[in-house]
């Protein structure tokens, strides 16, 4: 299926490869009913993963122009979950088809690391997606300060991690260099060199220039995740203003022009009658419930007193 798939397909197929084959790595890696650590949180981070993409494909049907920049990163996501259960299989064909017995998880290896590697990496592209999920919602839709803070600090760690993940790749990329020529190896899956021309090494093999362009798109769809965090953030940075213009109210009425999530107010020409009441600015979203509780109260009290 990822044969078929490519940066022109559309952002529903691709969200849909990413979910069904890390949902099917999930279900390989359950199957062993291992204990040990690395593999838990592996689990884990795959069945958060799932979650993340079965409700990206609720959305990416509605919202695919406002989402297209995932493309990549599903694409590359796909392809290790799909890849990683591949190498998982092949070193169940070694053990004789064995799964209790299989206890060389340690000896896994993609992209040139091991499953704590693969974590971080699925970890990243989870995070990317709930981040541009939230950038949509946060286009469409009011949100609180809270929210917005808790947003900020999602970017805001994601940002890090993928940077380090990218510092990691190019850290490896840069000892394979100062090596020279790379032996075939399984440690070595995909993490070769960056394409660099030079006649102080000879020519890559077929297999090592199919390691590349791995690497290559790899790195292209980190960078992605990054532009995606730092397009989100400046979302956030962005002050919204609601504009109230000439509103008028008549006499003995309430008039409120407020904002309970936040946001910045411009008032112009707000005019209230005689008898009025009239509040402008800021306020809880509980305060503005108790106000209207308080309202109510005194009207009822005027009634009964004939006011």
């Amino acid at each position: 299926m990822a044969e078929a798939l490519s940066l022109a397909s559309s952002l529903v197929a691709l969200a849909g490869f990413a979910f069904q084959t890390s949902k099917s790595l999930y279900q390989v890696i359950e199957s062993f009913k291992t204990t040990k650590r690395t593999v838990r949180e592996l689990r884990y981070e795959l069945d958060s993963l799932t979650q993340a993409l079965a409700t990206l494909q609720q959305a990416a049907a509605n919202n695919e122009d406002q989402l297209v920049a995932l493309k990549l990163p599903l694409l590359r996501c796909g392809k290790i979950c799909k890849e990683f259960e591949e190498v998982i299989n092949s070193c169940i064909s070694h053990s004789h088809g064995q799964r209790a017995s299989f206890r060389d998880w340690a000896k896994l290896q993609y992209m040139g690391g091991d499953i704590e590697n693969i974590r971080i990496t699925l970890a990243g592209y989870k995070a990317t997606i709930n981040i541009a999920l939230g950038g949509a919602t946060f286009r469409q839709a009011n949100v609180t300060a809270n929210v917005l803070d808790e947003y900020r600090q999602m970017i805001a760690e994601a940002t890090s991690d993928l940077q380090d993940h990218l510092q990691g790749i190019n850290e490896r990329v840069e000892s394979l260099e100062q090596k020279g020529p790379v032996q075939d190896s399984d440690a070595d899956l995909s993490v070769i060199m960056e394409e660099k021309e030079s006649t102080e090494h000879p020519p890559l093999s077929r297999e090592e220039k199919a390691r590349l362009d791995i690497i290559k798109e790899e790195r292209d769809s980190i960078t992605q995740c990054l532009s995606i965090c730092a397009e989100a953030s400046d979302l956030t940075g962005k002050a919204r203003t609601n504009v109230f213009e000439d509103v008028t109210s008549s006499d003995d009425s309430h008039q409120l022009v407020v904002s309970t999530i936040g946001d910045l107010i411009s008032a112009r020409h707000i005019i209230t009658g005689a008898r009025s009441m009239q509040w402008l600015g800021q306020m809880s979203d509980d305060t503005l419930q108790q106000l209207s509780r308080s309202q109510k109260n005194i009207s009822r009290e005027q009634e009964d007193l004939g006011v």
